[in-house]
Order: structure tokens, then sequence, then C-alpha cells
């Protein structure tokens, strides 16, 4: 079982009479509570606490000093939260009592010397329950952050959430960021295909997430931007709207990719993977306290990957998918009211996105034309919070991004005479991006009659430059009965050039008022956004200056039984470039969508679920000018309306289950005729299929001689979609099944993967004439030994 990240924190209180004596038995919860797997290794007792606290999700209370100087022997197999308590505290000396169902107080018997109150230290609290930047037991999460930008519970938040936890990426392997939400609601998490290395972007409620949607530890991330799901610690799906707190995106939604971080307790796992298709692969994560005291804690994963793309392209042709990922990182906690996180990464990857050659009827086949992409990046940051008192907290998080991409490719130019002979064209695009992004917020939480607010203020800056470039040129011709490929050469004579430099500033407030049960949420935001464009093959400079109002209202019911239902408004805008026949600069485009719907988390159960309906409006969207052609207009519109459902648990029969339909049904409401009469008003727009389903479930035997052993598995139905906003080109239905096999013994565990199991061989088209096939059945094995 995975872990639950705790907070730990000692509250600065003498108490002038001893804890009560210790009683020898523990209460029935506790005895007759469900087994789980414990590795915990042996470590100072404070960090193994926390460990435990981690796994079990139980509280504990301790004097702090008790704790000083002690070890804990660890504890190592299937036990009852009793039975491994009993274990950890070993030769320590202390006892333990169940105070309640979820909270233990550890403390050391009194001798007969002791006469007279005790008088304590400071009371240590362990095991405070889940945050929105940890880790989860199991599947379903109740916290997240990308939302309100505040650590705030799920059924609170007036808004579409999905939170897929590192248990749910260990379970289903997931090895590439987009296949993290290919089990979510909302959300077409392939619409490039499965190995879309130069489209690594997802459709969220019929718009590209291509467009300010891909975050990272809630600061945005730049376009074209890679991500490895093993240094994830969760990622969450915010659907809707969200310039409110973000400023400039695209209204369907963002994805944000929280970072693993540093444990206050020790944590080891090393691991190798084996798969089809000459998969390598070795990873490590390692963490715990950098001294005793805690104040210093660091955590470094790190990955290693050779292999091929899992598909089987003709004559025994292979593409690469090479990565090496490194991400270090420390806390520093000076004080239980402080801490800085530093955060790091490097990324290298060598690929290719696999186009193949077309027939004359624009079908692909299985022969590669031939192209090469290689991506390096890398990035520092940190995230800070102090709080100053009981009511005022401030933070402040910065990352510094840089960015490499060269794309090389050969295309087909026509066939020969003899019919097999392929004359190619090559092209190449290349780019080095940096970008800095901080946020500094302040949080005031107060109470003003029978009001309680959670207000929020913040500035975030975000300023990038980028130098790209595309080229053309000649290729050595093919022939399609003996292909011989060779290295790639790339074209020097440069058709584009540009520098260009980003700038956004933007000021926020939130409040989020609670009476009762009733929670309302009110927020504004104003940006200003300025982007230069320096042409440097023709010598020109183009500059664009927008800015912006955006809100967001909503309000949430939170009945005693779990159920919350909830209505929100919320806006969102989106710098365009360019300029009408006039010679005016284009507006932003703008968004607004209406969102009801009702959320269930019962108080006895590890469940969550969700059902959401939406109208989603994107306005001011370029058209033709039926004046002027070859110019645009703004007159154009984008409707989305769509059902949600999402269902999730984490039963203590040992049973983790995910299940998701969304209902999205996005057409171009206004759209003029171009230069040839056609107009695409009224139709669907592209890669946007109007069903997805999806469901995965995973049991794992709780006790008995084949404790330990897992198995899982899952179905995903995407329906069929248009490749084109002319509706000229489906790309159809795919139904693919996934499935797990899985077994903990002792420190080891053991897992079998396998991908797309039925072997559904698929193609996704781009546009017209262009389309990539998906990964094929791949398994995977992976050994992972944590101590």
């Amino acid at each position: 079982m995975m872990g639950r990240r705790t907070n730990a924190w000692v509250l600065g209180m003498l108490i002038g009479t001893a804890l009560p004596m210790a009683v020898p038995a523990s209460p029935a919860v506790a005895q007759e509570a469900e087994a789980q797997r414990f590795s915990i290794p042996a470590q100072a007792l404070s960090s193994a606490l926390l460990a435990f606290a981690d796994e079990t999700g139980l509280e504990l209370l301790f004097d702090a000093r008790i704790a000083e100087g002690r070890t804990s022997p660890g504890v190592e197999g299937s036990f009852t939260a009793a039975e491994a308590l009993e274990r950890l505290l070993a030769g320590t000396g202390l006892q333990y009592r169940f105070t309640g169902s979820g909270t233990v107080t550890l403390e050391r018997p009194v001798t007969q010397d002791e006469t007279g109150p005790l008088r304590l230290g400071s009371i240590t609290v362990v095991g405070e329950g889940e945050s929105a930047f940890g880790p989860v037991d199991g599947y379903v999460a109740t916290r997240a952050s990308t939302a309100l930008k505040t650590d705030t519970p799920l059924i609170e938040t007036p808004q579409s959430v999905t939170v897929v936890t590192r248990d749910q990426l260990t379970v289903r392997n997931v090895e590439t960021d987009t296949e993290a939400l290919v089990y979510a609601p909302g959300v077409w998490a392939e619409p490039f295909g499965t190995r879309a290395a130069l489209n690594p972007f997802s459709t969220i409620r019929g718009f590209s997430s291509a467009l300010g949607g891909d975050y990272v530890d809630g600061l945005s991330a730049m376009t074209n931007s890679a991500y490895e799901p093993y240094g994830m610690e969760r990622v969450e799906l915010m659907r809707g709207p969200t310039s409110v707190l973000y400023g400039q995106n695209d209204p369907g939604g963002i994805i944000n990719r929280v970072s693993k971080r540093p444990t206050d307790y020790v944590f080891r796992e090393v691991q190798a993977k084996i798969g089809t298709f000459d998969r390598y692969q070795a990873a490590f994560d390692l963490g715990g306290p950098v001294v005793s005291s805690g104040v210093v804690t660091a955590r470094l994963t790190g990955l290693v990957r050779e292999g091929n793309v899992p598909f089987d392209y003709a004559f025994d042709a292979r593409i690469p998918d090479d990565r090496v990922f490194l991400a270090p990182s420390l806390t520093w906690a000076p004080s239980p009211d402080t801490s800085v996180t530093f955060l790091g990464s490097v990324l290298v990857d060598d690929t290719s996105s696999g186009f193949t050659f077309h027939d004359a009827a624009g079908n692909p086949t299985k022969i590669l034309v031939g192209d090469t992409y290689e991506q390096r990046q890398y990035g520092f940051g940190y995230t800070a919070e102090h709080r100053i008192d009981d009511a005022w907290m401030l933070r402040q998080n910065l990352r510094f991004d840089h960015m490499e991409i060269l794309d090389v490719e050969y295309f087909q130019a026509g066939l020969q005479a003899d019919g097999h002979t392929l004359n190619r064209g090559s092209f190449a695009f290349g780019e080095q991006d940096n970008q800095i992004t901080v946020d500094t917020s302040a949080q005031f939480d107060t109470r003003t009659g029978p009001l309680d607010h959670k207000l929020l203020a913040g500035l975030d800056v975000e300023h990038g430059g980028r130098h790209a470039f595309f080229a053309g040129g000649g290729a050595p011709t093919l022939d399609l009965l003996n292909p011989v490929y060779g290295p790639l050469i790339e074209p020097q004579a440069e058709t584009n050039k540009t520098n260009t430099r980003d700038r956004q500033i933007g000021l926020y407030v939130q409040d989020q008022i609670s009476f009762g049960g009733w929670i309302l949420t009110l927020g504004g935001r104003h940006d200003w956004a300025r982007n230069e464009i320096e042409d440097l093959l023709a010598g020109t400079e183009t500059v664009e200056t927008d800015s912006a109002f955006t809100g967001r209202a909503g309000l949430t019911y939170v009945s005693e039984i779990g159920l919350a239902p909830y209505v929100s408004y919320s806006e969102s805008f989106l710098p365009t470039g360019g300029t009408d026949f006039a010679g005016n600069a284009f507006e932003p485009t703008t968004g607004e969508q209406y969102e009801a719907g009702i959320k269930y988390q019962p108080a006895d159960a590890n469940v969550f679920a969700a059902v959401s309906v939406y109208q989603l409006t994107k306005q001011n969207a370029l058209t033709p000018d039926p004046n002027n052609i070859n110019f645009s207009v703004q007159t154009g519109e984008i409707r989305s309306r769509g059902l949600e459902v999402e269902v999730k648990a984490s039963l203590d029969m040992g049973l983790d289950l995910t299940a998701s339909y969304s209902y999205t049904d996005a057409v171009i409401t206004a759209d003029n005729p171009d230069a040839t009469g056609a107009s695409n008003e009224g139709n669907q727009v592209s890669r946007a299929p109007e069903h997805i389903a999806s469901a995965w479930a995973d049991y794992t035997i709780p006790d008995g001689a084949f404790a330990g052993l897992g198995f899982g598995g899952g179905v995903r139905w995407v329906g069929p979609s248009f490749v084109d906003d002319a509706n000229t080109l489906k790309n159809d239905a795919t139904t693919l099944v996934d499935a797990a096999l899985h077994y903990d013994w002792n420190s080891f565990r053991f897992a079998l993967n396998a991908n797309n199991l039925l072997d559904r061989e698929y193609a996704t088209c781009w546009f017209v004439g262009f389309c990539v096939f998906n990964s094929q059945r791949n398994v995977t094995g992976t050994l992972t030994y944590r101590w």
C-alpha cells in the first residue's frame, strides 16, 4: 500500500499534569481492524512514527521529548495497526493507547520515583490527514489546491476537479504524461495518439490544453514541455475556465502536475523494469530527514529508460523511446510555521512521432518516412510558506524553466514512375525557451459575525523568451520495397526565424465564505499581457498588449450526509495574435461557463462521486472575413455542453476502483464562409469525441496465505471524433483493455502490466492525410524494492 503524506508539527503548549498512565490493551476498534502491509525500515523513532501515521492515517499524540534519542526497529509484513505499532515501539520503553477510533497517544510509564505532577514539553501531533500537495492512500483524494490555490476539500470546491493519485499511477504503470488521464472524465487525453511527442496535449471539454492549459506545482509550464510520471505525486485536472486565478488560457481547463516532495520519514525505493519492444528502465526514489531534528529533509528521484516505441513498423524498423530524468528536492523547515521546499528537475528525451507513408487514399501504412525528435529541459525553483499567526499565511512559488527542442522530419513528396521510389522533402523545427514565473499570495482567515472567511490575494508575474526557427529542404529518396533510412540530415534553408518575448502580470483576490453548511466562493482577477515578436528574416517587430478582467462565483452546500450540490459561473481570456483588414489588433478570446453538479463523499467510506453538467462558450474566435479574402474577423463562437460522471473508491476489503463517463457536445455556433463559400457553422469541433467512458478496478488480497497478491483491469472507450472542423474525416471509435497483476512480499513488489491487452491496432489522424499509429499491446514487468 502506498503511503499517505502527513503533516507534523509541534504545538507549543505546556501541560501542568502528566498524561494518564497507558493502559496495556488496545480497544476493540484496533483489534478488529483489517491487516495491512507495512514496510517501515529501522530508523529514528520520530521518523518511524511519521511513516506509520502516513500508512495508516492515524493521528499520533506524544510528548516531543520522549522520542528524542530513541530508535525504532521498524516493521515489515502484514499486521493490524495495533500490531504494527507494538513492533515499532519494541525496545523503546514507550506504551500507547487508543483514545479514539483514529487517535493514538504515546507515553512512557510513570515510575515510582516520580511523584507529583510531571511537567511535559510540547506535544507533537503526527498524522493530521491528507494534504493537497502530498500522496494519497489509494485512489480517493479528498483535497486539492489547483481549483482555489488553497488546500481545500474537493467536496467544497464549486467546480469539477479530478485527482489521479500516485497509487493509481503506479498500479497502472503510467509511463507517459497523457496516459495519466485516460481514466478521467471530461478529457480526451490522447487526441494526437499515444506517442505524440510533437503534440503532448489533451482535449478538455472540447478545447485543447495547448494554449495555457499545462501546469507544474501550480505554475504555468511552457508549451511542448515534457513530464515524467514517476516524478509526480499526483495529477490534478480542473475542468472549465481558470483565468480568475491563473490568467490567460483557453476555457476548457488546466492540468496540474504535483511533484514528489521530501518526506519527514525515511523512504527508499529502487526499481527495475523490462518490457516488450526492448524496453529497459531503472529508477530510484530516496528521501527522508537529512539531520536528526528533521529541520532539513531531502528527496532524490531518478529514472533511465532505453527502449522502442511499442509498435511493429514495416521492415523491422524501430523508433527509440529513450529518457533520462532526475528530480532533486529539499525542504528546510526551521519552525512549524515556516518552510521552504526547493524543487528541481532535468529531463532528456530521444524519440520520434512515427510518421509513416500514406497511400493514394490517404491511409497510413506501416512504412516509416523518417523523423527524429530530441528534447532537453531543466527547471528549478521553490515553494515557500510562512504562517504569521492563526489568521495570516504568506506563500510564494517560483520556478525557472529552460527547454530545447529539435525536430527533424522527412515527408513524402510523391512517388516516382516505378511506383515504389518515394521522393522525400525535409522539414525542421527548433526552439529554445526560457521562462520564469513567480506567484506571491497572502491568505487571511477571519470571521465577521456568523460568517467565516478564507481570503486570498495575490500577484503573479510570468516572463518568457523563445527563439524558434523552421527550415526546409530536400532529402534522399526511399525505396518502399527495401527502405534504408540512415541518419537524418537537418535542412538549412530557414523559412521562419523569430524571437518572442511574453510577459503577464495578474492581480487576483478570492474569498471563500462559510456559513453553516453553505460555502460561497467569489473571485476576480485583472491581467496585463504583452507579447513581442521579432521576425529575424524580415527584420520586423510586432508588439501586442492586452488586458482583461475575469471573475468566478460559486455556491456549495455541504450536507451532514456528505452530499454537496453546487452551482458556479467562471470566465477565461486568451490573447489572440494578428490584425484584421483595417490593421486593428485582435481582442482576446473570452470564455464563460455555467456549471451545476453534486458531489458525494460519505464520512464512513472512502468513496468520492461527482456528477456535473455545464455550458461553456468561447467568443471572439477568429473566422474568415466575408468582405476581405485572406483576412479574419472575430465573430466566431464555439459552444460546448456536457455531462460528466465520476466515481472513485478505495475500500477496506482491498478494492480500489475508478469509473467515469463524459458526454461533450462541442459545436461551432458562429463561423463565416471562407473564399470558397464553405462555412463550419453547425459542425462538431475537431478532436472532441461526444462520448468517452472508462472503468478500472484493482483488488489486493488483504490477509491469508495469498495476502499481498493483487490483480486489476480496465476498459477505455473513446467515441468517434472529427479530424477537422469541416467534418470531412473521422477518427473511429476505439475500445482498449488494460490489465495488471502484482504481489507484495516483504520489501519487494512484483508487477506485470499489459496495456492494450487485446492488441487493438488503430491510428489517430491529426488532419486529413496525416495519421499516426498508436501503441500496440505492450507488456512490462516491474520489480520494486523498498527498505
